[in-house]
């Protein structure tokens, strides 16, 4: 109960950030990249990023989400779709998703043109969730880039359990040393054990230490997926952590792990890069190096001693990209800066009178009735009540606990920029889903509401202009909701 007390104190700050990551259709005017153009490694990578979230909002048992994943990869759904949604936990039979699938759609237009899927997907229920998603991965592989995918998915909006138990597990009471503990087995690789928290009065700041949601999600996603009965028959069998442990380098050394996820995969895309290059490269020397990171949107994984680790195995690797993909290095996070979720949790909070380093939030001045707070998106001005109150409270709260644990981002980053930002183009749920922009905000904002919302779109949809990437091309491989 003193864990779910202490989450919550911060859930009010990101409950609406992913309202808008659930998959319907949105439709394209942004002229970006063209849609029938060939797509780099980076683009197709975060494809692969973004259709590993298909399972949120679908409704059903772990086989059936996995089942919808590996439809929405692959060759899209059986028509009509036996894929529901519903709310929170409870099935509507009038609330039907279908899914075009991306290989099907424009697997063409993805680098090398020859992707196969070869683990999953998986999928992961956390006990009580009763039927949604808490976590989703799946790996592809192509012969002509000699190179795997591993794309994780991110926190499901309707996953309350995926809120409490990863995301917001963090803080001084909330770390676990680095690596994960491991039991030794004669019959195959050492089987990682579940998390377990280091009491505070324990706590060694100089240890490698992550947080104790990263864990979580990291422990549930290498050893509790269930696959699809889709899966490749091969791997079926296999957790993603005997898998991922059995992976094979080429003759020549070239074969590249790539890792990659947005927002919750933000976090596990990287400490599960680190988990694989530890694991591949001591079973074979010529893995080292060849295990990458391509984190979208990540909320900070752990400590100081980890993130220095982590920079000294993981230097930024530079890509040939197409025009205008300003995401051109790998082992780097790609983050916008009018994202709060990437500033949790070491850059949320700094007095200072001049904004610096990247904080979201800084020099907060409150008037006889108002609270007056300068932020990334401009200056917010809320009124003295119970609302604003909470916001603010909350802030404290994640700045507070975040700086005790000495939670310290990677080094290399690349940060989105106002001219590659706005306006963001998203889908509007409440007008058939048409296509919708949103406008840097005017300042002062003066609603609670206001703010929330704009976060959850600049969270969601506020990273496809870096990568180039039309939303045309998302809109073709974005899952459909239909109400019958």
């Amino acid at each position: 109960m003193n864990i779910i007390k202490k989450s919550l104190k911060f859930q009010s700050v990101f409950l609406a950030i992913c309202l808008t990551m659930s998959f319907t259709v949105v439709d394209a005017a942004q002229s970006t990249a063209s849609a029938g153009a060939g797509l780099d490694i980076m683009q197709t990578a975060y494809m692969f990023n973004f259709i590993a979230n298909a399972p949120s909002g679908v409704v059903g048992s772990p086989h059936m989400l996995a089942d919808f994943a590996y439809a929405a990869l692959t060759n899209g759904t059986e028509n009509p779709s036996p894929y529901y949604g519903g709310a929170g936990t409870t099935k509507d039979p009038s609330y039907n998703i279908t899914a075009p699938g991306l290989l099907k759609t424009m697997g063409s237009q993805l680098i090398g043109g020859d992707w196969q899927l070869t683990w999953g997907p998986g999928d992961y229920q956390i006990f009580g969730s009763k039927g949604q998603s808490d976590n989703a991965a799946f790996v592809v592989y192509s012969a002509s880039q000699d190179t795997y995918i591993l794309a994780i998915a991110g926190t499901n909006p309707s996953g309350r359990f995926d809120w409490l138990l990863e995301d917001f597990l963090v803080g001084p009471d909330f770390l676990v040393n680095w690596p994960l503990t491991t039991q030794q087995s004669p019959y195959h690789p050492a089987v990682i054990l579940p998390p377990v928290t280091v009491p505070r009065n324990e706590v060694v700041p100089t240890n490698k230490m992550i947080s104790t949601g990263t864990a979580n999600g990291v422990y549930y996603t290498l050893t509790s997926m269930v696959q699809s009965q889709y899966a490749p028959k091969a791997t079926a069998n296999l957790t993603l952590q005997l898998y991922l442990s059995q992976l094979k380098q080429s003759a020549s050394g070239t074969t590249k792990l790539i890792v990659t996820g947005h927002s919750l995969g933000g976090a596990l895309s990287p400490t599960i890069a680190n988990w694989a290059q530890d694991t591949l490269a001591n079973l074979d020397p010529r893995w080292s190096g060849h295990v990458f990171a391509m984190p979208t949107a990540g909320p900070t994984a752990g400590n100081a001693a980890y993130a220095a680790d982590w920079d000294a195995k993981f230097p930024k690797y530079p890509v040939a990209v197409n025009s205008g993909n300003v995401v051109n290095s790998l082992n780097t996070l790609v983050f916008n800066y009018g994202d709060i979720v990437p500033h949790a949790w070491q850059n949320l909070y700094k007095e200072v009178a001049v904004q610096a380093n990247n904080y979201y939030f800084w020099l907060f001045y409150p008037t006889i009735d108002k609270y007056h707070v300068e932020t990334q998106l401009g200056t917010i001005s809320l009124p003295l009540d119970i609302t604003s109150t909470a916001l603010l409270s909350a802030v404290a709260y994640a700045y507070t606990v975040g700086s005790q644990a000495g939670m310290t981002t990677q080094k290399n980053t690349i940060k989105i920029s106002d001219a590659t930002l706005w306006p963001i183009q998203y889908p509007d749920n409440k007008n058939g889903n048409q296509a919708k922009y949103l406008q840097k905000p005017t300042t002062p904002i003066t609603s609670v509401n206001d703010f929330i919302e704009a976060l959850a779109v600049i969270h969601v949809w506020g990273y496809y202009s870096a990568y180039n990437i039309d939303p045309a091309t998302i809109k073709n491989i974005m899952s459909v909701r239909m109400y019958k």
